[in-house]
């Protein structure tokens, strides 16, 4: 039984040890540990606050990019519908030079 119960002098000196190493950890790791933790917690609000930039980006650069395939879609339409009156008056032309040219023979 001797074993699993320590003595009255080994509880101290444990205590005492604890006590020394817990107080180097405080004057000599303490800070750096606090100041990591800082850093880390300052780099993750930034690059949530990168990310979010980012995403507004995103949906602005979306919107500016339907904006221009509107305006191009508009602008097909409006070429392809000069194409075809021009296809429509040269098809014109042709059928008059023709029939110009049959009523001459």
């Amino acid at each position: 039984m001797e074993l699993v119960t320590p003595g009255l002098g080994l509880l101290f000196w444990m205590i005492v040890s604890f006590g020394i190493v817990l107080w180097i950890l405080k004057k000599f790791a303490w800070k750096p540990i606090l100041n990591a933790l800082k850093e880390r917690e300052h780099s993750i609000e930034d690059a949530l606050l990168s990310a979010e930039k980012a995403h507004e980006e995103m949906i602005k650069l979306e919107a500016d990019n339907e904006a221009i395939i509107r305006k191009v879609k508009v602008e097909r339409d409006g070429l392809l519908k000069e194409a075809r009156q021009v296809k429509e008056k040269m098809i014109q032309e042709a059928e008059k030079q023709a029939s110009e040219e049959a009523g001459k023979i």
